[in-house]
């Protein structure tokens, strides 16, 4: 199997089959594991997968400062939900100090990567005015994306606003 050769994308793709269940019993232990040996080769994706994990405290203690940590490692490397993440603790002031305009910088990254979440996050700031000048007309925008992107909360926003 690729997995045992060293191969870190699948040794990545392993780890979330069993993070969700696929083809395997779900053990978010074994795809702990897997997702360590993916970033120890350097896999920006093991590396989100990880800072994940903390963030959720699954397998590990919950701990937000680290997860930070793998988010940057990850964000560095490939084109994923690394940013995101960093978005989201900034936003939430979980392992960092809150800041709103940090929050929207990494949400814009993570737009340029085409992340739904990204892009719900850009039109939830525009909507509360965090971190970018308050635009409903904006709001929608993004919202509109990500929903194109397959983000349902964010087809659910659009017909919230559209009610106003």
């Amino acid at each position: 199997m690729a997995a045992e050769q060293n191969e870190q994308y699948a040794q990545n793709n392993l780890g979330l089959m069993y993070k969700n269940g696929e083809g395997v019993k779900q053990d978010n232990a074994e795809a702990f594991k897997w997702f360590c040996m993916s970033a120890a080769q350097g896999n920006g994706y093991g590396r989100c997968n990880i800072g994940e994990m903390y963030v959720k405290g699954q397998v590990v203690e919950q701990n937000y400062e680290e997860a930070m940590k793998w988010f940057r490692l990850a964000a560095e490397k490939d084109g994923n939900d690394a940013a995101y993440w960093i978005g989201w603790l900034y936003e939430e002031g979980k392992g960092v100090l809150a800041d709103p305009d940090e929050a929207a910088k990494w949400y814009r990254i993570a737009e340029g990567r085409k992340d739904p979440n990204g892009l719900l996050s850009i039109g939830e700031m525009y909507e509360k005015g965090l971190g970018v000048p308050g635009s409903i007309s904006n709001a929608e925008k993004w919202y509109r994306k990500a929903c194109r992107a397959g983000e349902k909360d964010a087809c659910e926003r659009l017909k919230r606003l559209a009610g106003k």
